[in-house]
């Protein structure tokens, strides 16, 4: 209809319709999407914190001031409880991200370098990332001062804006597995992340 939806109240009510109906751990609900399900993920990230233990958006992502900001919701809704981590995918071929992927780190006025500098200076993280190489991923990882990885990026080798088929696994295995809420504190791996 040409207008500005939020469409957080309908997932928070989503959430609670499954959670009448089935068996669901409060403390393990996560968010995960592609393209414009990646822009929903981070947004929930941001705007819905006091429901998500982790997030992980593939090849997409918005954040207040982005020129991929697809929503207008943010005023005054950003980490209401706490932070929460974040594992975006992404390709190294994918347009939205730019020509060089690889130096998203260097390009100053890349939209993904806004991202990474937003997030790093809303959760007071490492302003250097850990990095390391899963081909054909290559893994940038910011930690905040407890050693948690509360932003991990990872850049998929030769891919266009597309589903790696190992997205799914490597969210949840590699990311979500290790992150929950206890009492609305965020937990890594047991212990207190934040």
């Amino acid at each position: 209809e040409g207008r500005q939806m939020d469409s957080v109240p309908f997932i928070r009510t989503m959430i609670q319709d499954i959670q009448s109906r089935l068996s669901v751990d409060p403390g393990r609900i996560y968010a995960c999407g592609q393209s414009s399900g990646g822009h929903m993920t981070t947004y929930l990230a941001l705007a819905a914190s006091e429901v998500f233990a982790a997030v992980s958006p593939w090849s997409a992502y918005t954040y207040p001031g982005s020129k991929h900001e697809v929503f207008k919701c943010f005023e005054g809704k950003c980490f209401a409880d706490g932070h929460v981590p974040i594992c975006l995918l992404f390709g190294d071929k994918d347009q939205i991200f730019g020509t060089d992927a690889k130096n998203f780190l260097h390009a100053e006025s890349s939209d993904i370098n806004g991202f990474v500098r937003f997030i790093i200076e809303s959760y007071g993280l490492e302003p250097e990332p850990y990095t390391y190489k899963c081909p054909p991923i290559q893994y940038f990882v910011w930690k905040n001062k407890k050693g948690t990885p509360m932003l991990k990026i990872g850049i998929v080798q030769n891919m266009p804006h597309a589903n790696y088929a190992e997205e799914s696994r490597i969210a949840y295995d590699e990311f979500f597995s290790k992150f929950s809420k206890a009492g609305g504190k965020l937990k890594y791996m047991g212990r207190d992340a934040e």
